[in-house]
């Protein structure tokens, strides 16, 4: 028995701690598994034998669709226990950091005193013409000049 197994709760104090601070999930999650391949072992085996009993392309179609559902159901389900499982061990591990920190004083509370850090203005613009692909248009102009039926051809207006 390693050390941490040793701290840790039996499985019925983990279950009945209303505190949640013990997880149960991590212990049961073989037992999960394996009813998850029991239920779909049974599920694809009466799928197959229905099939197979009715004959014709309801055997064809089982044959084929009954392996195909277990593969597949199964590859879900692992997928899905795996996934929960480190959701599990992120809270375990985050839980484990946080002590650490706490320990070696690494959590601390700023100074609600101290002043807040200014950030530095950025440099001012070295050039102050635009580049040549970019026009600065007066929103004015263009409304006056589209109300007097302006139309533009290659930059230049032209009135009709």
């Amino acid at each position: 028995m390693t050390t941490s197994q040793a701290s840790e709760p039996s499985f019925f104090s983990a279950l009945f701690d209303f505190s949640f601070t013990d997880f149960v999930t991590n212990r049961i999650i073989k037992v999960l598994y394996i009813l998850a391949l029991v239920g779909l072992t049974i599920f694809s085996l009466i799928f197959l034998v229905t099939g197979l009993g009715r004959g014709g392309g309801s055997a064809l179609v089982a044959l084929i669709v009954a392996p195909l559902y277990f593969l597949f159901g199964l590859i879900y389900i692992r997928v899905l226990l795996e996934v929960i499982i480190v959701l599990f061990r992120i809270g375990e591990n985050t839980a484990v950091m946080a002590e650490a920190m706490q320990r070696s004083g690494g959590l601390s509370t700023p100074n609600p005193a101290a002043p807040p850090r200014r950030m530095a203005r950025p440099p001012a613009p070295t050039h102050s013409r635009q580049p040549d692909d970019v026009r600065v248009v007066d929103p004015s102009a263009t409304l006056r000049r589209a109300a007097a039926g302006a139309v533009m051809i290659r930059g230049s207006y032209n009135h009709e």
